[in-house]
């Protein structure tokens, strides 16, 4: 099981906008080098960021191309009466209002009259908002992303990390969400792939790069990397909750993304976008270059060439119904339907704490249970019968 239970919960994926916003009027600093101390919650960048006197938790997305709020927050925002057209992750487009922040902090960066959206929904892991790269990158800002040491370093100086060493691969486009050149294991030949942190997975991949794999004189191959096969819903993005469909979850022997290798890496397969998920970071560090216009992915294990995923797929997914947290998808061959676990069972508690809300595993259980081998939990199913289930991660 990855990480216990939020896995399981929720995919806030990233918000990708077609439509051109309004670009950071300015950064006031130049030539300058920021390093900024992050958290990771639920597999979530948050970044504080400071809007007039008060500090708030902002997601660090690099599949996002704007700024984006809570509704509750709108009042933080001048309101322009304008909407913007956006794209979810789950493909459904929905206009979202616009408005503009007249200063936004970022450690020791301010940037000015900034263009924001304003989500219906509440972001996860306690975000107040998320901060697309998209806007940074219009700004010719150089990002390193370094959960080991809990840091992000922005700058605007071309030849900072010059002398860093680490697996190069080039994106495209120049100036939205950074997309790079994949390959798989047994497949049919990839696509581009979006490099997005606002996805708490490891890899997402569009079902159309599967049925067309399945066609493929490697088929045979191809299908044994398969670990499980469920229809639901597990991912929750900007416009809400998917619309259920199937879900294939498989171990792929090898992933490529320019020169970097991936061996054995969970990849989750449905209807949705493909992207690089955050996760990948548990395993390196990644510099955003925006002038070279490429991604530097560096090992945390330095003699290390391939990255070999010790993680697998986690047995089942939840997600939230009417604030309830409810069994979306399972793996009828699981440690967990083993237990008497089924699609549909809602989670009442976790270790003792009592779960009536979203709010009360996201802020309460989660960050606790993180730093556990297993927990116990309490699902009600459909009877009203009270099932334990003990979890335990991979």
């Amino acid at each position: 099981m990855n990480r216990i239970i939020l896995g399981f919960i929720l995919f806030f994926v990233a918000l990708s906008s077609f439509a051109k916003g309004k670009k950071v009027e300015s950064i006031r600093e130049k030539d300058f080098v920021d390093t900024i101390r992050i958290s990771y919650m639920n597999h979530h960048i948050l970044v504080p960021v400071k809007i007039g006197d008060r500090y708030y938790k902002f997601m660090f997305d690099t599949g996002c191309t704007g700024f984006i709020i809570n509704d509750s927050l709108r009042h933080i925002m001048q309101e322009t009466g304008k909407k913007r057209e956006c794209m979810d992750f789950n493909k459904v487009s929905q206009d979202l209002d616009r408005g503009v922040i007249q200063e936004l902090t970022l450690g020791k960066t301010h940037l000015t009259n900034v263009d924001v959206m304003a989500m219906p929904y509440n972001f996860p892991s306690g975000a107040d908002g998320c901060i697309g790269m998209h806007e940074l990158n219009n700004s010719d800002i150089i990002t390193k992303i370094d959960l080991k040491d809990s840091i992000i370093i922005i700058t605007d100086r071309k030849d900072f990390f010059a002398n860093e060493n680490g697996q190069v691969m080039e994106y495209y486009p120049k100036r939205v969400c950074p997309k790079v050149k994949f390959s798989f294991s047994h497949g049919c030949k990839g696509g581009w792939m979006t490099f997005d942190t606002g996805c708490n997975s490891f890899m997402f991949l569009n079902d159309f790069y599967y049925k067309k794999s399945l066609k493929g004189k490697n088929k045979d191959l191809f299908m044994k990397q398969i670990e499980w096969t469920d229809t639901g819903s597990s991912s929750y993005s900007v416009h809400g909750i998917e619309k259920a469909n199937e879900h294939v979850f498989m171990k792929m022997d090898e992933v490529k993304f320019g020169n970097l290798c991936i061996n054995n890496i969970p990849v989750e397969i449905a209807s949705g976008a493909t992207v690089i998920g955050c996760r990948i970071l548990e395993y390196g560090s990644m510099i955003m270059d925006s002038h070279a216009h490429t991604l530097t992915f560096q090992p945390y294990d330095k003699a290390s060439t391939n990255i070999n995923i010790t993680q697998h797929n986690k047995g089942f997914h939840m997600y939230f119904k009417d604030d309830k947290i409810m069994v979306s998808l399972i793996n009828p061959n699981g440690e967990e339907y083993k237990q008497g676990l089924r699609k549909d069972d809602m989670l009442i508690e976790c270790n003792g704490v009592p779960i009536t809300c979203k709010e009360d595993y996201l802020l309460r259980v989660k960050p606790q249970i993180d730093k556990l081998e297993s927990v116990m939990a309490k699902f009600k199913n459909k009877t009203g019968e009270i099932i334990d289930i003990e979890i335990k991660k991979n």
